[in-house]
């Protein structure tokens, strides 16, 4: 009888999956949730579990203490059925994402990039096609030839680094066999990396301005450092005769400057937490993702497009 009873009991437990359950618990676990991009992506996080029932979203912040985040990461203890990671310095992570991995732990990245193989899914903007956008429309816009300042974030990073190449390879189409370069083609005439503040930003705009007589489009890396560079060239009464595209497109700041004419494009950098609660559902039904690293699309917003819903970039 015991040994019947014991059966029907594996049977039971062995048939009851993930997809069976009626209730799963997703951890967030942010370095800082704070801040516009941040606190987007934190909203997008909430907005999609809250459209399925079976999902409890937990949001763990931790305030800019990376040490403190590592530490709970990495006790493996009360991480949720599936864990999503948004971090702000993803190297310090790495280890401890691959050892959670190991252990069984189902791990999404967001926005950042791993440096091995051992988690499940990574949702990544695309940057170098971000860059590469923003070179083509730089490009498009001086048709005439012009000069072309680029206002860097950390250049340590390989966001930064991807979405410079990328502008590079936008500016600078790959040239036909016998091609010559244009006499009139736009120059890239001063680069600077800046901190990714505005302050930061708008110093380096200033050395840009007094280096450069002539400037007719300013790339910068963040929708931030586009705003210092504005503000800067509105102190030395030279906003008029250029031009600023940024990177972010966030409703509040790059598409509200946009429509008030202090960018001239912008291009958005998706929150990924749409996709992430999706990618969490699919676990949590059955699917086994290794390794998936999976770029997000993003958008071209111009004055005349930002109220019709921008051009999607490939």
């Amino acid at each position: 009888m015991l040994s019947l009873l014991a059966l029907i009991l594996a049977l039971a437990v062995s048939g009851c999956s993930k997809g069976d359950r009626e209730h799963w618990t997703v951890v967030a676990s942010f370095t800082n949730a704070s801040g516009p991009e941040m606190l987007a992506i934190r909203q997008e996080l909430e907005a999609a579990a809250n459209r399925d029932k079976r999902i409890e979203l937990r949001v763990d912040d931790y305030h800019g203490i990376i040490e403190s985040q590592c530490k709970q990461l990495a006790s493996r203890d009360d991480h949720g059925d599936v864990l999503i990671v948004v971090p702000d310095r993803p190297v310090v992570l790495d280890r401890i994402l691959h050892d959670l991995h190991k252990h069984g732990q189902q791990v999404i990245a967001l926005r950042y990039d791993i440096g091995h193989d051992d988690f499940s899914v990574a949702l990544l903007p695309d940057d170098l096609t971000i860059g590469r956008a923003a070179g083509t429309w730089a490009a498009s816009h001086l048709v005439d030839g012009g000069n072309i300042v680029a206002l860097k974030g950390n250049m340590s990073v390989r966001r930064s680094q991807e979405r410079q190449r990328g502008f590079l390879q936008g500016l600078t189409p790959k040239p036909t066999r016998n091609s010559a370069e244009p006499p009139n083609a736009p120059k890239l005439v001063y680069e600077s990396e800046t901190d990714g503040t505005r302050s930061g930003a708008s110093r380096a705009m200033r050395d840009a301005l007094v280096a450069q007589s002539k400037i007719d489009v300013v790339f910068a890396h963040s929708d931030e450092i586009a705003f210092g560079a504005y503000e800067c060239a509105v102190a030395a009464g030279r906003e008029r005769e250029l031009a600023i595209i940024g990177v972010g497109g966030l409703a509040d700041t790059g598409l509200a400057w946009l429509s008030d004419g202090i960018l001239a494009a912008t291009l958005t950098v998706p929150h990924g937490g749409e996709e992430a609660i999706n990618y969490a559902m699919r676990m949590l039904s059955g699917e086994r993702f290794d390794a998936a690293r999976v770029r997000l699309p993003s958008r071209l917003y111009t004055f005349d497009s930002v109220q019709t819903g921008g051009t999607p970039i490939r």
